[in-house]
Formats: C-alpha cells, sequence, structure tokens
C-alpha cells in the first residue's frame, strides 16, 4: 500500500504536518509495494499529480503480478515405475534478517562511543549538540524512525537547516560523515548516504597588520588572477607591485630581500600555530587568541588594546564556530575583565591567562588530589621536617 507525503522546505510553516497538500514543497510516496518497502519522489509539487503517480505505480505493479505466467510441466506417461537414486537433500534454515536499526539508537551508540574513548568534554558537548538536539530533533520532525531512511536527499535538507558560519558547517559535516561511517562499521547500513554530499567552501580570514604582504602566492606560480581578496577596516595605506617588480626587487634589494623573507618564515610559523590551535584548542581558547592577536601582543612596542572594528560573524569564521557561541563568550570575558567593549573592543593583558596557563577565574589553582593511602601524623612530622 503507498501513500503521498510532503517533504516540506526547511522555511515552510505546515513543516510539521506531512499530509498537508496545499504548499509548494516536493511531494514524495512511500509504502510497501510487492511486499518490498518503496520510498521516492514523485518529481512534483502538487498533491494531485503525486496520487495519479501513485495510482500508475500501483496499477503497474498488479498487472505484472496478474500477467506473470504460471510454468506447467507434463508428465510422461510411464508404463512402468522406474527406479529412482535415492537423494538426500539437506534443508538448511533462512538465513535471519536483520532488524531495522532506529536513527535514536544509532546515535545513542555513536555517542557512547565518544565517552568511552574520553574526548574532551567541549567535544562531547558539541557532539551532543549536533546528533541529539538537532540531527534526532530535525528526523522526528519529518517522520524518520529508521536509519536506513536517510538517503543524499535528506541529509542535503538537513544541512539546510544549519545557520552556522563556512567554518562551523564543515567541521559539522565532517562529524556527520563520520557518524555514517560508525554505522557502516557497526553493520547498520550497507554504504555511507554522506559520500555524496559536496564539500563547503570556507574563505579563511586572517588579520594583517602594518608591514605585511598580501598575494604573495603569485610569486610561485600559483594560476588564478585573484588568489586572494583584502579589505580594510581602518584608514590604511596600500602599495601596489606587480610580480615582475616584486621578482627586481628581490634581485636588486638586498634590504627588501631580507625583509620579505622574514615575513614568509612568520607567516609560515603562523600558519603552523594556527592549525595548532584549531586542532587542540577549544572555541573560547581560540577567541582569546584571536583577539590577543589582533591587540598585537607579543610583538615590539606597546599593544595595540583597542582593535579595529569587527563584526561576531567574522570572529566566528575566523575560530571556526557559530555566532552565538562568539557572543555567549565575549559576554563572559567582559564580566571577567578581560575585555571591553562599546562598538569597539578593548583587548586587557589579563586575557593571556586564558591562553598561556588556560585558567579562568572559576579554574583557581586548587592542591591536586593524591589516591592513596590517608597521611598519618608520622608521615606530617616527616614532611613539616624535611621541609625546615
Amino acid at each position: 500500500m503507498l501513500s503521498v507525503y510532503t517533504r516540506h522546505n526547511p522555511d515552510c510553516k505546515y513543516a510539521s504536518d506531512k499530509q498537508w497538500r496545499r504548499c509548494n514543497c516536493p511531494k514524495w510516496i512511500w509504502g510497501s509495494l510487492a511486499g518490498k518497502f518503496l520510498r521516492r519522489s514523485a518529481k512534483t509539487h502538487s498533491w494531485e499529480q503525486a496520487e495519479e503517480f501513485r495510482l500508475r505505480m500501483q496499477e503497474s505493479a498488479a498487472h505484472s503480478c496478474d500477467n506473470t505466467p504460471e510454468e506447467t510441466t507434463e508428465l510422461p506417461h510411464i508404463t512402468e515405475p522406474a527406479r529412482r537414486p535415492t537423494v538426500s537433500i539437506e534443508v538448511l534454515p533462512p538465513t535471519p534478517q536483520k532488524p531495522r536499526v532506529t536513527i535514536e539508537r544509532s546515535v545513542e551508540a555513536y555517542l557512547a562511543d565518544a565517552r568511552s574513548r574520553e574526548l574532551e568534554i567541549a567535544t562531547l558537548s558539541k557532539l551532543d549538540t549536533i546528533f541529539r538536539k538537532q540531527f534526532l530533533a530535525w528526523t522526528k520532525v519529518q517522520g524518520l524512525e529508521y536509519l536506513d531512511q536517510l538517503d543524499l536527499d535528506a541529509l542535503l535538507s538537513f544541512r539546510e537547516t544549519w545557520k552556522d558560519g563556512r567554518l562551523a558547517k564543515q567541521k559539522k559535516q565532517s562529524r556527520l560523515i563520520g557518524f555514517f561511517w560508525a554505522a557502516v562499521r557497526r553493520g547498520y547500513i550497507a554504504q555511507n548516504p554522506c559520500m555524496g554530499l559536496g564539500k563547503i567552501k570556507v574563505v579563511q580570514i586572517t588579520m594583517l597588520s602594518a608591514g605585511d604582504f598580501i598575494g604573495e602566492e603569485s610569486l610561485a606560480g600559483v594560476s588564478g588572477l585573484r588568489i586572494a581578496t583584502a579589505v580594510a577596516m581602518t584608514s590604511c595605506t596600500a602599495l601596489k607591485l606587480d610580480r615582475d617588480d616584486m621578482v627586481r626587487l628581490l634581485h636588486e634589494k638586498h634590504e627588501f630581500s631580507d625583509l620579505f623573507l622574514k615575513f614568509v618564515l612568520l607567516r609560515g610559523v603562523r600558519t603552523q600555530e594556527d592549525l595548532i590551535d584549531q586542532l587542540f584548542n577549544n572555541s573560547e581558547k581560540r577567541l582569546a587568541r584571536t583577539l590577543l592577536l589582533m591587540a598585537e601582543f607579543g610583538k615590539p612596542g606597546e599593544p595595540e588594546t583597542m582593535i579595529p572594528p569587527i563584526t561576531q560573524e567574522a570572529l566566528a569564521n575566523m575560530i571556526g564556530t557559530t555566532r552565538s557561541r562568539v557572543s555567549r563568550f565575549m559576554n563572559r570575558f567582559r564580566k571577567m575583565g578581560f575585555i571591553d567593549y562599546n562598538g569597539r573592543i578593548h583587548v586587557h593583558k589579563s586575557l593571556l591567562n586564558v591562553v598561556l596557563h588556560d585558567q579562568l577565574p572559576e579554574q583557581s589553582a586548587t592542591r591536586p588530589v593524591v589516591l592513596g593511602s590517608k597521611p598519618t601524623p608520622a608521615g606530617r612530622k616527616k614532611r613539616i621536617k624535611a621541609a625546615t
């Protein structure tokens, strides 16, 4: 028995009602046909056309069943009974089919495995938000219960609901791909439906200061008319050099060549630090490091504690998180006295404690807990004597 339902777009106001017929969302057909589960698109936005397509599918299936020729065999006329050899046939039991795995069960198994691997608390919190609060909630709204019901179209619809920045979307998609690979290894599904998801283009934002270069990749012969884009955030003066002029200056002016070589080496070190920061630090620590770099802490001279104006969306793209998390971290830093902002952000030196010592006010140093037997009076006297 087949039936028609509406797969609503994320912005449809009737998304909670799968039987709503009058919206312009795509119509799908699902149900059981010839003893097999079927779920496919009707390739129309009209409910009436989808119903006609459903009836044609059922009539075609019934017609194919009625026209199946019955095999008839005529027994030959045997005058005398013929002796037939005795053949022993071993009847094997039918192979049991694996029960269908629900989406909720696979999510709980994936999160339990993540906890058993002793991942960071921040990572576990992100996985819980993505899969339990977002993914499970979305599948329940769409009426999807089993893991094998999720195909590429369903995952594309789920990705359209993401409101994060590009880098955060890229990380969320990689975690979603890892979730389905774990389901494949457990035998829940046969193949990973995420393999058809295209890559999310990420625009990495880097802050430049006085004396920096941009577009130095052109010296290596990288193809393309525009390799990078620079936008002035404050009043500045920029000097434009053609590639041929730049090559000539590097050969003729040794002082300029030394200056450019120093910049390239520092850029390589900065890239390595950014990669380590992205892999091993949480979002809050990455935000603190970015603010300190924008304030030029660690460079010769006094730091510019008043950083240029920048939006929270740009900060979210720089550190790879959502704008809401950046807003929460900024409010937390302001309450702790690390920053002040009213239009522009004023960074205090105390923010270095978050990056250098990974220490927040509520994480003040405490004496470590020593596992083992309780100290005895003789042991205390011995330690006091050794200290004096």
